[in-house]
């Protein structure tokens, strides 16, 4: 599978995701300063030019909820849902929209909890990396 992804965008819970069920795929980082997005050869795998997308052996998703899904059935597991790692993705904005996560303090909770898995590690240190 290959996962196509831009920093800071919900493609982070989908790529956490991916890490927590432990699949095999590789990381292709799509270029946004570069309208790469834009680029014909992206467009041909998301005609929507966003992020995330996953090729699969079944064909491409390019929604997240459709990723989450389709990455299997550890995720209605009575601890760690789906909707965690998009949760905390959401939670990492919440400054840059003028929100102080002090009000919010069960979410900021939930991000310090997720924070310290490591696969959410793993997830951010590839894509800041890249």
């Amino acid at each position: 599978m290959k996962f196509y992804y831009a920093p800071h965008t919900c493609a982070l819970a989908s790529h956490i995701a991916l890490e927590e069920a432990g699949a095999e795929y590789e990381l292709v980082r799509v270029d946004f300063a570069a309208n790469e997005q834009r680029a014909p050869a992206y467009m041909a795998i998301n005609p929507k030019g966003r992020v995330p997308s996953l090729l699969t052996p079944r064909g491409i998703l390019t929604e997240t909820p459709a990723i989450l899904m389709f990455v299997g059935p550890w995720v209605m597991g009575e601890r760690y849902t789906i909707a965690d790692p998009y949760l905390f993705t959401l939670a990492q904005w919440l400054e840059l929209d003028g929100v102080d996560p002090k009000r919010l303090p069960k979410i900021s909770d939930h991000r310090a909890r997720m924070s310290q898995r490591a696969t959410v590690r793993k997830a951010i240190a590839a894509e800041t990396s890249s």
